[in-house]
């Protein structure tokens, strides 16, 4: 029988177990950050942008928050008193809070008494069916009633809820209403 030379043949690269390892720690990472996302907007963690924040100096004219300012109340991050004293300083401003209906003026608007002063609020499409005594939460803009034909939503209320609104010194042109308890 021949004799047969068998020579080990020296590795020069890195083991696979190896190169398993890493795929599997980056895959993991992907995994990690596609579910964490710890920027993404809208992140409990993270206060939204003019976001009324609970035990700091938030002064008139703060135009945002998720659920009103702890311990102050429903409706106490909407400045009324400030957009009737001066509606065009308010005029094109973005709210969001939680308010409860007062009172349905027509589909797809109603009023709100924020404070002691009401407000009127009307969906920009198809609105909720609303119910006085509902809480909701609205997010909208502060808008000129004098300009209300620009507003396809209000100019199909009937002529009456029209007048009124004409009459207010400002109303709020709402992009989102969610019902959150009847």
């Amino acid at each position: 029988m021949p004799a047969v030379d068998i020579e080990r043949k020296e590795s020069t690269g890195v083991p696979g177990w190896v190169w398993i390892i890493v795929g599997l720690l980056v895959l993991g990472l992907l995994a990690w950050l596609l579910t964490a996302q710890p920027w993404r907007a809208g992140d409990a963690n993270v206060p939204a942008v003019g976001q009324v924040i609970p035990g700091v100096d938030n002064t008139e004219g703060t135009t945002a928050t998720t659920a009103g300012t702890a311990g102050a109340g429903e409706g106490a991050w909407f400045p009324v008193a400030a957009i009737r004293a001066n509606p065009d300083a308010h005029f094109g401003q973005t709210i969001t809070g939680v308010v409860t209906v007062s009172e349905v003026a027509a589909p797809g608007g109603f009023w709100s008494d924020i404070n002691g002063e009401k407000m009127f609020f009307v969906a920009e499409g198809a609105a909720p069916n609303l119910t006085a005594g509902q809480r909701v939460s609205v997010t909208g803009t502060v808008r000129d009633p004098q300009q209300m034909e620009q507003v396809p939503s209000v100019m199909q209320m009937p002529e009456e809820t029209r007048r009124y609104i004409q009459n207010e010194k400002a109303f709020v042109q709402a992009s989102k209403i969610d019902v959150l308890e009847s």
